[in-house]
């Protein structure tokens, strides 16, 4: 646990066993978002490969809110660096496949690091490859999908809530 003083506030920050990898996400206002995400849901560190925009992006800021001083993170080129240091991590990839899992049938593993990915291309295949398990958000409108700052919220909230169980049995 962190404790953070903000002006003449004090906040008590959990910082839990889980990570995210920005897999080439192209947005910078997704990016914004889901530091805001992982600031809210106690993330503990965010992984930037790619193209993904790096928080000093204007654009990043503008939608981080702030948070991008409270998330630390980590700058990658590509994942293969990344996932030599992920040893016992469980990785969880989001992406709709014939393998998915729906997210609430997943008993989620912690330490874990989730991917979420390109806003198009969706997760690199390299990490398909190299992930655990892949898991999807069930919905059920017409579209498969929904926005990438969206869906990690969704998945972060869940982690979030499957932990608070694990710590209280």
């Amino acid at each position: 646990m962190i404790t953070i003083f903000h002006e003449d506030r004090k906040h008590t920050i959990r910082q839990l066993p889980y990570e995210v990898i920005l897999d080439n996400i192209r947005s910078a206002y997704n990016v914004g978002a889901i530091l805001r995400n992982c600031d809210a849901f106690g993330c503990s560190h965010a992984h930037l490969t790619g193209i993904t925009p790096r928080p000093e992006h204007e654009k990043v800021k503008k939608t981080a809110k702030q948070t991008d001083e409270f998330v630390p993170y980590s700058l990658w080129v590509n994942g293969e660096e990344l996932q030599k240091q992920l040893t016992g991590y469980r990785i969880y990839a989001l992406e709709t496949t014939d393998n998915s899992v729906s997210l609430n049938k997943v008993e989620i593993r912690f330490p874990c690091v989730f991917i979420f990915g390109h806003e198009v291309a969706g997760v690199s295949e390299f990490w398909l490859e190299h992930a655990h398990q892949i898991i999807e958000i069930p919905m059920l409108g017409r579209k498969n999908s929904i926005n990438v700052a969206t869906a990690s919220g969704i998945t972060l909230f869940f982690a979030y809530q499957q932990y608070l169980k694990k710590e209280t049995h």
